[in-house]
């Protein structure tokens, strides 16, 4: 009967020597890289998502708090006016004087 050898897979493929061993560990080496580069970028993508969604959100508000600074300083501008004008007219200081 002739001798049947056990296939080996890591002899077939040459990788049962040093040089083999070291490729081996090169290759998982390199695919943990690459995977733990894939999950970063995820989530740097994700966090960049959010910062720009947050920066829209913080201009929209900043242009909404300076259109009411504009409209209270234009409001405070005509009561002074009226103000003003409210004590220089004739009608004013009758009122006053009757009231």
């Amino acid at each position: 009967m002739k001798n049947l050898r056990h296939f080996d897979l890591l002899g077939a493929l040459g990788l049962n020597s040093m040089l083999g061993r070291i490729s081996i560990f090169a290759f998982v080496l390199i695919l943990a890289t690459i995977t733990v580069a894939w999950i970063s970028d995820r989530k740097v993508g994700s966090a960049a998502d959010i910062n720009a969604a947050n920066q829209s959100e913080r201009v929209q508000i900043s242009h909404g708090v300076r259109e009411l600074s504009n409209l209270l300083w234009e409001t405070e501008t005509q009561f002074q006016r009226y103000m003003i004008v409210a004590e220089r007219t004739p009608a004013g200081r009758n009122r006053n004087r009757s009231g």
